[in-house]
């Protein structure tokens, strides 16, 4: 299954009064090999109150060049319904600003993530309590309380990227455990080749 527009002229915009998500490509059974590309989704967030462009929750897949712009709550988010791994997930060439929450969201295990471009979101990219991903050259800025926020995440690689913050623009990284399932700490995590422009890791 492909889902895939004419690249980013092709705009889908959330209805007013809608507060829902705008493609939810989320099932509890494995659907096989499932593509999401070539669009912008708009979240209108100025006649919704809450809203979220792209959940991606099917199993093996891949979802590229798409952008995710002015949603109440996330861009993108990524999630396993078993709980466990996302099942050869694969992702690059996303685009995600001016949302409410999160720019990219990734709420699972095992994927591939690369070259994302997230900024003027409330935190850039953000991952609680998973591990095994790969994210490789993402461009974070500007993002208002933080480019990179990670909670009890373990075995991850981030490799290659930039993150252009300021003070008054949040933290460039922010690494903590997780207090809800005892403390689970951040380790193993491996986050190299970065160029860090103005705050630092908290």
């Amino acid at each position: 299954i492909w889902f895939r527009g004419a690249a980013h002229g092709t705009v889908l915009t959330l209805a007013n009064s809608a507060n829902t998500t705008l493609i939810n490509a989320y099932t509890t059974s494995y659907l096989g090999q499932l593509t999401v590309s070539d669009m912008r989704l708009q979240g209108n967030k100025a006649n919704n109150t809450s809203g979220t462009g792209l959940i991606f929750a099917s199993g093996a897949g891949r979802v590229f060049n798409i952008v995710s712009q002015d949603f109440d709550n996330d861009g993108f988010v990524f999630q396993d319904p078993s709980g466990g791994s996302s099942f050869d997930l694969f992702v690059d060439h996303l685009y995600a600003y001016g949302n409410d929450r999160y720019g990219v969201n990734i709420d699972c295990a095992d994927g591939n993530y690369d070259s994302l471009q997230v900024h003027h979101n409330n935190y850039g990219l953000y991952s609680k309590d998973h591990g095994n991903n790969r994210i490789s050259n993402l461009y974070a800025y500007g993002n208002t309380l933080g480019a990179i926020y990670l909670i009890g995440v373990t075995n991850n690689i981030l490799s290659v990227g930039k993150i252009a913050q300021t003070a008054a623009t949040g933290y460039g990284i922010i690494l903590e455990a997780d207090p809800a399932v005892g403390g689970s700490d951040v380790s193993y995590n491996i986050i190299a080749n970065y160029e860090i422009v103005g705050s630092g890791v908290a």
